[in-house]
């Protein structure tokens, strides 16, 4: 895989994730800076549990629900 291939995937990544952010409520405003705060917490948000796949997306939008409401509509 080329380095443009790799900016290509980045990319649809990025935007499957805000994707996936708007769908759990987050205001269309803020959806860079949840996307930001997705991945800096994951670790975080995954902290001694064992999941997998899908779960572990479920659970990281969980804890950003929690952790930082302001994001998400009314």
């Amino acid at each position: 895989m080329n380095q443009n291939e790799i900016n290509d995937l980045m990319y649809e990544v990025s935007v499957l994730l805000e994707a996936v952010l708007y769908f759990a409520g987050v205001d269309k405003k803020y959806l860079r800076k949840a996307a930001e705060v997705y991945v800096e917490m994951i670790d975080e948000a995954l902290d001694d549990k064992d999941l997998k796949g899908v779960d572990e997306v479920i659970e990281v939008v969980k804890f950003l629900k929690a952790d930082h409401p302001e994001f998400f509509k009314k």
